[in-house]
């Protein structure tokens, strides 16, 4: 009750235009940002994931002039800015924090996603990479092309099956390898075995970081039955 009461009296103390700012339907930055329920000044907004901040001090007794800093001042500073002024003045600083903000955290996670990709893509390459001589020439036979085939359908089926309950991000990244798998459909018929592998161990690598759910679903439960069919070709 305390921390809910904490939070109704630190909205009041926002001025309207960030508040307004601040409306997911406005901007999708506002979703890594919060309260501050511990702060004692006026309000403090923060980061959810990084030491980046939004604090409105104080204000003159008319209410007219803001003490505020921020951190970082813009997409080229990441220092702290501590500087005053009107509405006018303090919308302009929030919005650029907010842009900031929204960037270093979109930037961030994709890049830290796509190393961990890469990373579980060639462990499961190093895996399952074949080393029959026309392996880099040749496409799998018509027996494994059917038993990929089945394989991605039933893959596809269950990526969708596990889009319910989902948030939007969730099913974005199950959208994404769905498409994984409806590329490697299409072009194992005419690229050569360890070209299709390739494929498959990032389409694997990509379950890996959605979650250990997806990688059950996808590999963990077929794969003595994937090495059999595509690695000893039994």
């Amino acid at each position: 009750m305390l921390v809910f009461c904490k939070k109704i009296k630190m909205k009041e103390n926002i001025p309207i235009a960030i508040l307004e700012e601040l409306s997911l339907k406005n901007n999708p930055e506002a979703k890594f940002i919060e309260l501050d329920t511990k702060y004692n000044g006026l309000v403090k907004l923060k980061d959810k994931n990084l030491n980046m901040y939004f604090v409105i001090k104080s204000t003159n007794s008319s209410g007219s002039i803001f003490y505020y800093k921020f951190k970082p001042t813009n997409e080229s500073n990441i220092n702290e800015t501590d500087t005053s002024g009107g509405i006018d003045s303090l919308l302009e600083d929030f919005e650029e924090w907010m842009f900031v903000v929204g960037k270093h955290n979109t930037l961030d996670l994709a890049l830290i996603d796509d190393n961990i990709i890469r990373q579980n893509e060639e462990r499961f390459y190093n895996q399952f990479k074949i080393e029959d001589e026309d392996a880099d020439t040749s496409s799998f036979d018509v027996s494994q092309l059917i038993f990929l085939e089945k394989y991605m359908d039933a893959s596809i089926d269950k990526i969708n099956g596990l889009k319910t309950g989902k948030s939007p991000d969730q099913i974005k990244d199950l959208n994404d390898l769905e498409l994984d798998a409806i590329q490697i459909k299409e072009k194992m018929t005419k690229e050569s075995k360890n070209k299709t592998i390739r494929r498959l161990s990032r389409f694997w690598g990509k379950a890996q970081v959605i979650g250990l759910e997806v990688l059950k679903e996808i590999f963990i439960n077929i794969a003595t039955e994937v090495t059999k069919k595509l690695l000893l070709g039994s």
